[in-house]
Parts: C-alpha cells; sequence; structure tokens
C-alpha cells in the first residue's frame, strides 16, 4: 500500500495475485482456494445463534462474473471515486471469492481504491475506523442484499462514506495532538540548550532522541545515525554525543554499536 507504484487489479489473476500477497501466508492449507484462480466450493457467513447472515456466490463461473463487475467499478470514469469504491467494496464482499481472507483483502482493495483520491494516511486508518463500526457496516449490508430493496446501495455507500469522515475527522485531531507534543517537545529543547549552553548541532541532536523517545522505538540512536543527521563525520558526531553525555542529557544503552538515549523525564 505505501509503495508508489501499487496500482488497481486489472484482471481476475491480478486478483488472486493481491491475494496471495495481502493475506496468502495467513491462510491454513485446508482454506486455500481450490478453483482455477478463487474457491470452487461455498462459503458462509454465520452470525450469533449460528444462524447464516450471508451465502457468497455458488460457482467460481459467478464469482468471475460478479468480480468482472467490480472492477469496472473500480476503474470507472463516469462515478466518482469516493462512490464506486464502496460500491466496488459491496461487490467483493457480497461475492466472498475466497474460503478465508476476505474481510482483510476487501479492505485492502477498498484502501487501494482511495488511495488517488484521499490521502495515505486516512486509506490506511479506514479498516480501524470500519472495525469500530462494525455493527453498523453489517446492518448497512444487511439492508443492501436484502431482496425487497433490489440491490439498492445507498445507505451501503452513505455508510462508507461516514467512516471515511470520521477516520479523516479522528486522523486530523490525532496529528493535531501530535504537533502540539511536538512543539512542546522543542521549546523544551530550547529550554535545556540554554541551560546547558549546547552547541546547535547538540540541541539538534537532543531534539532527535526526544522525538524518537516520544514517537518512536525508544531504542535510541547509534553514533553513524547521529553523524548522519548532522550531515558531519562520525568524529565530529561524536564530539556532540560527548557534549550531551557531559550535560547529563544522554545515557549509553549500547557500546557496539554506540548507542545513546535521552536521560531525562518525558513529560506529556
Amino acid at each position: 500500500m505505501t509503495d508508489e507504484h501499487t496500482q488497481l487489479p486489472q484482471t481476475l489473476d491480478d486478483l488472486r495475485t493481491i491475494y496471495d500477497d495481502v493475506v496468502g501466508d495467513e491462510i491454513a492449507d485446508d482454506d486455500r482456494p481450490d478453483g482455477e484462480l478463487f474457491r470452487n466450493g461455498d462459503v458462509e457467513i454465520i452470525g450469533a445463534g449460528e444462524r447464516v447472515v450471508h451465502t457468497g456466490a455458488h460457482t467460481e463461473a459467478r464469482i468471475n462474473e460478479l468480480l468482472t463487475q467490480m472492477l469496472a467499478l473500480m476503474r470507472s470514469e463516469q462515478i466518482p471515486t469516493l462512490l464506486a469504491a464502496p460500491a466496488a467494496h459491496f461487490l467483493f464482499e457480497y461475492t466472498l471469492p475466497f474460503y478465508d481472507g476476505n474481510g482483510r483483502m476487501g479492505r485492502y482493495l477498498l484502501a487501494l481504491n482511495l488511495q488517488p483520491t484521499l490521502t495515505l494516511p486516512s486509506v490506511l486508518s479506514l479498516s480501524r475506523t470500519i472495525a469500530d463500526n462494525r455493527q453498523r457496516y453489517y446492518k448497512a449490508f444487511s439492508s443492501a442484499e436484502n431482496p425487497l430493496n433490489h440491490g439498492e446501495l445507498t445507505f451501503f455507500v452513505q455508510m462508507l462514506l461516514e467512516c471515511i469522515a470520521q477516520a479523516q475527522t479522528e486522523l486530523i485531531e490525532r496529528l493535531t495532538q501530535q504537533l502540539n507534543r511536538l512543539g512542546r517537545i522543542s521549546a523544551h529543547c530550547d529550554d535545556l540548550g540554554r541551560e546547558h549552553r549546547l552547541s546547535e548541532h547538540a540541541r539538534q541532536t537532543l531534539f532527535a532522541l526526544r522525538q524518537e523517545a516520544v514517537f518512536g522505538s525508544r531504542d535510541g540512536m547509534s553514533l553513524d545515525a547521529a553523524a548522519q543527521h548532522l550531515h558531519l563525520s562520525k568524529q565530529s558526531a561524536r564530539k556532540t554525543v560527548e557534549e550531551l553525555e557531559r550535560a547529563g542529557l544522554i545515557t549509553f544503552t549500547k557500546r557496539r554499536p554506540l548507542t545513546f538515549a535521552y536521560a531525562g523525564e518525558l513529560p506529556e
């Protein structure tokens, strides 16, 4: 998904390739597709009380027919992507072309379809939002496939658009919080820089260490990484590290390779 060269599937073979790449390693041998490209047997979704709530397409020929329609929707130039993508998603989940992994595959295809229209962080956060709205999703899906509705997808598409809006709103809120936190980190580094009379290189390294501690893995920074970050030689970067050590602002976590981390408190 994060590969800029990732493209929408063009053929049924492309769909099978994506399935193998995305979820293939997680599928049990008994659940692997047994048709030419997709499943050859039936598959059902079981709800509460062991009740069958949905049955996928019955034959591989029908699967091929429905997925061909889905691919056409995904490539449509007449229908806006924000409407075509949810409709194509419904077709995939209605078809259930595989014995297992349909949910993960369907969400991946939805995100892939929306990626040119939305930002990458938005499409990556959409899967979680759909999971948080699972009951609304199932209700809209059941309504759309009800024979009395004759395939009317308006409410299903509207529900997914609301999920997209929710995902973007929550993403903006999280990014705003993180940006504010980054501002506080920068201000604190400035204060420490003045207090300890740090050089600009030391202050930059301290700021990077604080970010790594708050937003990263907290494994620290290696001397090589510091040199690369500061665009300095390894020898010059070592002097910066020694400056931070004398100020008591770092602690060494490894000696080989030389790795260090911020030694102070990490306020919210």
